[in-house]
């Protein structure tokens, strides 16, 4: 499958991290940033005007999603999200950090780096909240592909319009399990951990960036070691450069590409492989499984759903993640005509990223059958 297979017992440890987004160019990462975006480029414009009444309406409609069944919760899922007190904390916290005064940080993906109390697991409740729109339409769409019932009418949190930067309250058809509704997140959108972590960034990016500062320099830090080599410490540094949200914001000021380095070493990362999201995963045994389900599906138009979703699977596991999202029989020219099977291309590199450069619609992959 193409999202998350939840537990619905309990949350999984894993993230929506918006800088899985942030990195992509292709049609289905750009719509999610344009939630992402407009939302965060509004909170931070009302803080500038000191437009407290707006910055609060804004934030005050994070509620707490239960309905991936991601996070950190132990249990039963309860939701994490802001709430009403913590989105007060959350403008408290933007508004005093240096991140801020100063206009350093700019999109959301970087708060966890530069703002005190932004961790992981509340920049993923946060973007969660903000692209539920697009993962419904995106459940919708993966319902239909393996013939998922979905509930009628059920009442959901606020989305966010990107559009009329305003969040919009409605009901949705979506399956839904022990009276909690249930929205797919595409596997490539997770993370064992946030992309951009700022213990990480601290302890590799910045003390590395000044170890070679200290040396550069001759610093009271660098020792002479026997071999007549010099070497500073990272001890040392830490000691005279501590850790604090403030301090990596005041060295990534005056060194700008340290971020921009940091960034690209972590995007190159990329998506969680199989064997990341499952145990005891198999590659050979789930081969074989696949090509016993094909042999086992009956000719004829009665079975072609059936035969379109196995050809999903397949192709879901052989080319994941560079194609992602697939859709069934997507219409084409006004309805006029119809795909039987829609793919997104995901790539950055390879095959699949250079046929983009020819491609009619770069983001899109069409099969059909012959």
């Amino acid at each position: 499958m193409d999202f998350i297979d939840i537990d619905t017992s309990q949350d999984m440890r894993l993230f929506i991290d918006p800088y899985a987004i942030e990195m992509r160019d292709d049609e289905l990462s750009a719509e999610l940033a344009h939630h992402i975006t407009t939302f965060f480029e509004d909170v931070l414009t009302s803080l500038r005007k000191k437009d407290r009444v707006r910055a609060k309406f804004l934030t005050s409609n994070l509620g707490e999603p239960q309905e991936t069944f991601l996070g950190m919760s132990k249990g039963k899922p309860q939701g994490r999200g802001m709430g009403r007190f913590d989105a007060d904390q959350l403008l408290r916290a933007l508004e005093a950090s240096k991140a801020f005064k100063t206009g350093l940080i700019t999109d959301l993906a970087e708060a966890e780096l530069f703002i005190d109390g932004i961790g992981p697991d509340k920049i993923s409740d946060l973007t969660t909240n903000l692209i539920r729109a697009p993962l419904i339409k995106y459940t919708h769409e993966q319902c239909d592909l393996h013939n998922v019932p979905l509930t009628k009418h059920v009442p959901i949190a606020p989305v966010w319009d990107p559009d009329t930067r305003d969040w919009r309250s409605e009901y949705q058809d979506l399956p839904v399990v022990a009276g909690i509704p249930v929205i797919l997140v595409p596997k490539v959108l997770v993370r064992l951990k946030l992309s951009l972590n700022s213990q990480e960034y601290y302890n590799g990016t910045v003390l590395n960036f000044l170890k070679s500062e200290h040396l550069a320099s001759n610093s009271g830090l660098v020792r002479l070691l026997k071999n007549k080599s010099r070497k500073v410490f990272k001890k040392d540094l830490k000691q005279k450069h501590p850790f604090s949200k403030e301090f990596l914001t005041e060295v990534t000021q005056k060194n700008p590409r340290l971020l921009e380095f940091y960034k690209e070493l972590k995007g190159a990362r990329g998506a969680l492989e199989n064997e990341d999201l499952e145990r005891d995963y198999s590659e050979t045994d789930f081969a074989s499984m696949l090509s016993e389900k094909l042999k086992a599906i009956k000719s004829g138009s009665k079975h072609a759903t059936e035969y379109h979703t196995a050809i999903a699977g397949i192709l879901t596991f052989l080319f994941y993640p560079e194609l992602v999202y697939p859709v069934l029989e997507e219409g084409l020219h006004g309805g006029r005509k119809r795909i039987d099977l829609t793919f997104t291309n995901w790539s950055n590199n390879g095959f699949f990223a250079n046929a983009k450069v020819f491609a009619s619609n770069p983001s899109k992959i069409y099969y059909c059958r012959m």
